[in-house]
């Protein structure tokens, strides 16, 4: 489906609970009553001032440091969302290893958070 399909059908069925908290963050920041899985957020109205707002929503409710960059890496709810989830299992899965998911480098932190970006 295009990003135009997805729009004007409203292909809004997030398929996890990362995607649900990602597409709900943006859907309160954009004015929208659910976004696209699969439309570019910035085609939908983010801007880069409101990535620095959105990077500090996603770590306080996923736990894991979104870097202002990785916003323009993974920029639709699906990609983001898929992102968190590989940084979140590496650093559940493999304590003490540094953390770095495939679409962006990091390290994991003392806190228990991975810098990414």
């Amino acid at each position: 489906m295009t990003q135009r399909e997805d729009l004007e059908t409203g292909n809004t069925a997030l398929i996890n609970e990362t995607e649900v908290i990602v597409g709900g963050i943006f859907a309160e920041m954009l004015g929208m009553a659910g976004v696209p899985r699969t439309t570019s957020l910035f085609d939908l109205g983010l801007d880069s001032v409101s990535v620095t707002v959105a990077c500090a929503r996603l770590e306080q409710a996923t736990g894991v440091r979104v870097r202002f960059s990785q916003l323009f890496r993974t920029s639709t709810v699906a990609q983001l969302a898929a992102w968190i989830d590989a940084a979140s299992d590496k650093l559940n899965t493999e304590p003490g290893i540094p953390a770095e998911p495939s679409a962006g480098g990091g390290a994991a932190l003392a806190s228990g958070r991975t810098a990414l970006g």
